[in-house]
């Protein structure tokens, strides 16, 4: 099963819009919803927003056989359902998904998922990588990959991650990091924050020179909001502000 994550600026009132949708099509349009996914090929979807200094985004998780294919068909359609969503969809950040996209899909640059129970939660979060350290979070990203994928699996058992997944999407403002995670959340945040193990110390360190971010202390503003899951639509994720 593949996946894909995209993060968009949301247009004013977009994120109403995005929250009024996953309202419907986890209501009175479910069933819709359902067979649209049968259609192009989506085992799962899940929205996100997240405030910004420079306003709302809109993130989607996609999850199926191709999800880029996925994309293509939904473009191509001309059923009812998809029209109606098409045009909904493009309230929220202009998307026109009737037209081919402006530039590349995003790349996913890691997929990890653990043997084990179902997560609990789920959370995307979008980072700007920091000016001219695109190619060190590369450099890093094959590490983990590669000679310390042990040690990231190792890490994702202790501190409660089922599965992580990065990718990477260059907009003109800044290439960006999508973080999408499932397991204990805050839990595995906290234990993150908390840690002393040289491994997560390391990580700390890369991520604080390549995103900026000082994962030793809370994230500064809201945590993104979770709009859709398939189990909890339109349910702001409780707790989170401790990351």
């Amino acid at each position: 099963m593949a996946s894909l994550a995209f993060a968009a600026p949301c247009l004013p009132g977009g994120a109403d819009v995005l929250r009024n949708l996953a309202r419907e099509v986890a209501g009175a349009r479910r069933a819709e919803l359902d067979e649209f996914h049968r259609r192009v090929g989506l085992r799962e979807e899940r929205w996100y927003v997240q405030r910004t200094p420079q306003g709302k985004l809109s993130i989607i998780y996609l999850e199926g056989d191709d999800p880029a294919a996925s994309i293509q068909a939904l473009g191509r359609s001309d059923h009812p359902f998809d029209r109606w969503f098409k045009e909904r969809v493009k309230l929220v950040h202009g998307i026109d998904f009737d037209q081919p996209p402006a530039g590349p899909l995003p790349e996913v640059v890691m997929e990890a998922r653990a043997d084990g129970p179902p997560a609990r939660a789920s959370l995307a979060i979008a980072i700007p990588l920091v000016p001219g350290k695109t190619a060190e979070w590369r450099r890093f990203t094959d590490e983990v990959k590669g000679p310390r994928r042990g040690e990231l699996d190792d890490f994702h058992r202790r501190v409660g991650v089922v599965a992580e997944n990065w990718y990477f999407q260059a907009t003109p403002q800044a290439d960006v990091v999508i973080v999408y995670l499932e397991g204990d959340i805050p839990g595995c945040f906290q234990a993150f924050a908390a840690s002393t193990h040289p491994f997560d110390q390391w990580l700390k360190r890369v991520w604080l020179d390549t995103e900026g971010v000082d994962f030793n202390r809370p994230l500064p503003g809201p945590p993104p909001e979770v709009v859709y899951t398939p189990a909890t639509p339109s349910r702001r994720q409780a707790g989170v502000g401790g990351i």
